[in-house]
């Protein structure tokens, strides 16, 4: 019975999120608007998305729970550090997807977590210019 359920199981949607790209006040809060410790955590950040990013895809195209869920926890954390609240949303419900082994899904929301990723760089970039 168990295995004539899983194969009717349908995987989730790809994940989005509508959540503000930035949290400047978080930001703010964190740094006290000090723009040379705000680059240097943005280098941080970036570094560890491009590695964990290329890491999950190839754990999701390779079916790997562990390294799956890893992956995109280490992006949703940073991201929850940055204040970065669309890519934080988009890699928790990736994150969940790889716990379920639901790696169609995770593989289908890569493209949304780029582009959040892709405003992300935009968004930071130009609030971090008007703090100077």
């Amino acid at each position: 019975f168990f295995f004539a359920f899983a194969s009717f199981v349908t995987p989730m949607p790809v994940i989005s999120s509508n959540a503000t790209n930035l949290n400047t006040e978080h930001l703010s809060s964190v740094a006290d608007d000090d723009v040379e410790f705000l680059e240097e955590l943005w280098e941080c950040f970036v570094e560890e998305y491009e590695s964990s990013f290329e890491s999950l895809k190839g754990a999701s195209e390779g079916k790997n729970k562990d390294e799956a869920v890893l992956y995109s926890h280490n992006i949703k954390s940073g991201s929850a550090n940055l204040g970065a609240e669309k890519l934080k949303e988009i890699s928790a419900g990736m994150e969940s997807a790889s716990k379920t082994e639901d790696y169609q899904t995770v593989l289908d929301s890569l493209d949304n977590l780029q582009a959040a990723y892709d405003e992300l760089a935009t968004t930071f970039t130009a609030w971090l210019a008007s703090l100077q």
